[in-house]
C-alpha cells in the first residue's frame, strides 16, 4: 500500500548576508507542504518576509511584537497533486548578521509491504 510519509525538519538557520539585499530561505528549491519562519530574539532589527521584491511596505514583518510567521498548504486528504511552497521562492531582507530559524515539513512517497 502506498502512502504518504510526512518529516518535520528542525531548525534551518538562515543569516541575512547583506541588509538592503533580499536574500530565499533556501540556496536551491525546497518544496515543503508548510513552514515557519522564527525571529531570533538577539536580533537587532525588523526581518521582512516575501517575494523577490520584498521591502519594509511589501512585506510581512517580524520583530519582537510578531517574532514567526507561518504558511500550510492545503493537506486535505485525497488534495493531490501535492501543494507545495518553494523555500527558494520565500525571500528575507533586514539587518546584515541577524537571523532567522526555518522550520519546515516535507511529503514523501512511502510503501508499506
Amino acid at each position: 500500500m502506498k502512502f504518504l510519509l510526512m518529516k518535520l525538519k528542525f531548525p534551518t538557520k538562515v543569516t541575512i548576508a547583506s541588509g538592503g539585499t533580499p536574500q530565499t530561505l533556501s540556496a536551491t528549491p525546497l518544496l515543503v507542504t508548510s513552514f515557519s519562519v522564527l525571529w531570533r530574539a538577539t536580533n537587532t532589527g525588523t526581518v521582512y518576509v516575501g517575494e523577490s521584491d520584498v521591502t519594509a511596505n511589501k512585506c510581512f514583518p517580524l520583530s519582537v511584537t510578531t517574532p514567526s510567521f507561518s504558511v500550510a498548504a492545503d493537506d486535505s486528504p485525497g488534495s493531490f497533486p501535492q501543494k507545495v511552497y518553494d523555500l527558494n521562492q520565500i525571500y528575507i531582507d533586514g539587518t546584515t548578521n541577524d537571523v532567522v530559524y526555518i522550520i519546515y515539513s516535507v511529503v514523501s512517497e512511502g510503501r508499506n509491504s
